[in-house]
């Protein structure tokens, strides 16, 4: 019914080493379903490369045992790429989608550490085919954005939800994990308080077994968040010869990481039979379709079901029936209403606002149109609106206007005055070195949402200030042999209240 040709996946991840099931050999990093890709990691503590943003998305990130050796490659990615794209070659094992584009976007690095907020917003939006500053525009725009990513964030951070966003509005599915428990038994993890899941407008995955329920190891949704699908979690895929487990390149995975390439696939192949179906048709056809849960299982909870490929393809190749057209009447219009438009959320910079109202009958045209002091806001026309600095103490409010016909309503809501944002910690600062009299030590920043503008630095012994240790880096001395330092970050972000945070102490040798 389709194989994915004409269709492109890029997979956010690792980055690739050369596999025989994607590239055609174990040599070339392009080739087969491969082409060209980028590598987002700026920060070096992660990379594991040598350098920031680059061409190269070679897959260079380590795992370490517990004792903390270097036991090889995790290649992450390779196995998201195999589940959705592997080729049918004769050998090994074949993608969901086996003729697919697969455009590698590397945004996890050493140690299966995360990007940074704006690298990974960035690889959002490039690899949706948007224009991001200083780099080459993607020469193959997605048709979906694979993110088989999970970090504990609580909040969706406003760069990634702002990418999102914009891919969307390109046309662009994005798909997400939604996390794992990792536990044998006990209560699940939800995925309300895992990122990039916690984000609005994406196709959240759960992981399902070979038996239709839903993998232990899975996180599940809640009423706030929930699951949009579930998927096989639990498969056979491919992996580079120098990684630990690996067997002549295949290798035994599982996770929620699984399950999104799988849902990934299924959306390239709709696309490929369906180029102009829009995100939201593909959302509602794999949902619709899905097989249900061999144990009943609420959707918001475990996601519609199962993702069945030929079902959803059958649904999008028989095409969409469109409306049954009534003859003309002389009735004559009936009168418009509109209820008082109600403004909820939080009213503070990086934090959106919605606007909820009734219009009767139900075939009203409705239109919005968001205020700042009186003023229309260029392009804030939508239910709902995000604020910025430039909102910072202004009064906003929503003016909807509701037309059938030659009748028209117009309705405000009550206005909401702007306070400052709140930078989120999502990783706390560490210092790194080692702490030994004469030795220079370093403070890491940790990890905010959105990225702060400024950084100040204090250091501490035994939980006292250091006169003049306001910089990033510290050498200890005499005075600290023996006593425990630990470093103080403030952050700053205009349009934002200052935050700080205090690193684990170090003892000093």
């Amino acid at each position: 019914m389709s194989t994915g040709n004409g269709a492109t996946i890029a997979m956010l991840d690792s980055g690739l080493t050369p596999h025989p099931d994607l590239t055609g050999s174990w040599s070339t990093l392009y080739g087969g379903n491969v082409v060209a890709g980028y590598d987002f990691i700026s920060n070096q503590t992660y990379a594991a490369d040598g350098d920031g943003w680059d061409a190269d998305p070679t897959d260079t990130g380590r795992q370490s045992d517990a004792s903390g050796n270097d036991i090889g490659p995790y290649a992450h990615g390779e196995q998201t790429a195999g589940v959705a794209a592997a080729l049918k070659n004769g050998t090994g094992v074949v993608g969901v989608a086996p003729a697919a584009t697969i455009v590698p976007v590397r945004v996890m690095g050493d140690q299966w550490s995360i990007a940074d907020d704006a690298d990974l917003a960035a690889a959002i939006r490039w690899g949706a085919g948007i224009a991001v500053p200083g780099v080459p525009t993607n020469a193959h725009p997605a048709d979906v954005l694979s993110l088989s990513i999970a970090v504990p964030w609580p909040t969706c951070p406003t760069e990634l939800q702002e990418a999102i966003d914009a891919a969307v509005a390109h046309n662009v599915a994005v798909v997400v994990a939604a996390g794992n428990t990792w536990t044998d038994s006990g209560p699940r993890n939800t995925i309300d308080d895992t990122a990039p899941a916690t984000c609005d407008n994406i196709i959240r995955v759960t992981a399902s077994t070979a038996t239709g329920v839903l993998e232990q190891y899975s996180n599940v949704g809640t009423a706030a968040v929930p699951a949009t699908i579930a998927a096989p979690g639990t498969i056979r895929s491919l992996c580079p010869l120098a990684m630990p487990s690996c067997q002549d390149g295949y290798i035994d995975t599982i996770g929620t990481s699984m399950s999104v390439p799988h849902v990934s696939g299924v959306v390239a192949l709709l696309r490929a039979a369906r180029p102009e179906l829009s995100v939201a048709d593909i959302t509602t056809i794999i949902t619709d379709t899905a097989t249900p849960f061999s144990t009943p299982c609420a959707a918001s909870v475990c996601g519609a079901g199962v993702v069945n490929a030929p079902a959803a393809l059958s649904r999008a190749m028989a095409g969409v029936t469109p409306p049954a057209t009534t003859s003309p009447s002389s009735t004559p219009s009936p009168t418009v209403t509109l209820t008082t438009p109600r403004v909820s959320g939080t009213a503070a910079v990086g934090q959106t606002l919605t606007v909820a109202a009734a219009a009767q009958p139900s075939t009203a045209q409705l239109s919005v149109q968001w205020l700042r002091d009186g003023v229309a806001i260029p392009g804030a026309t939508g239910r709902s609106f995000r604020a910025t600095v430039a909102d910072l103490g202004a009064s906003v409010k929503a003016q909807l206007v509701a037309t059938l016909g030659p009748s028209i309503v117009k309705r405000t809501s009550t206005a909401v005055t702007i306070r400052r944002g709140t930078l989120t910690k999502r990783r706390a600062p560490r210092i790194i070195g080692t702490a030994r009299v004469g030795l220079r030590l370093t403070a890491r920043h940790g990890a905010w949402s959105p990225k702060p503008s400024a950084f100040r630095y204090q250091w501490f012994r035994d939980g006292r200030k250091i006169a003049g240790a306001t910089t990033a880096h510290y050498r200890p001395t005499g005075r600290d042999k023996g006593h425990a330092l630990s470093v103080r970050v403030r952050v700053k972000r205009s349009g934002y209240a200052s935050g700080s945070a205090t690193s684990a102490k170090r003892r000093v040798r």
